[in-house]
């Protein structure tokens, strides 16, 4: 799945793993729920969408399973996503890697 960068003017820069093979010119900041505008920039030279803080939707939960995931996945930290669910907030690539290997989910390199 393509990769592609987004900025928003709170200052946030997201990574939005799409299926799509048209991205959109903006999408929704997970942090202030704004619009963050593409950054091609950062696409190209790798740079922005580097070790930085982010959330993962693909390991988010829905709002009925806080309770849940925050005891079975302790230390984690998750953000509201503005639609009754939840994102996984990750620090950097790193601790990515670790969320992702308490989860059983593997990265393909």
């Amino acid at each position: 799945m393509p990769i592609y960068c987004y900025k928003c003017s709170c200052g946030a820069n997201l990574e939005v793993y799409t299926h799509y093979p048209k991205p959109t010119k903006t999408t929704k900041c997970h942090y202030c729920e704004g619009r963050a505008k593409r950054n091609r920039n950062a696409e190209l030279v790798n740079t922005d969408c580097g070790d930085h803080e982010r959330v993962s939707t693909a390991m988010g939960i829905a709002g009925d399973q806080l309770d849940l995931a925050m005891k079975t996945f302790p230390g984690s930290e998750y953000v509201q996503d503005g639609a009754g669910g939840y994102n996984l907030k990750i620090k950097n690539r790193a601790h990515k890697k670790v969320e992702m290997g308490r989860r059983g989910y593997v990265e393909f390199e």
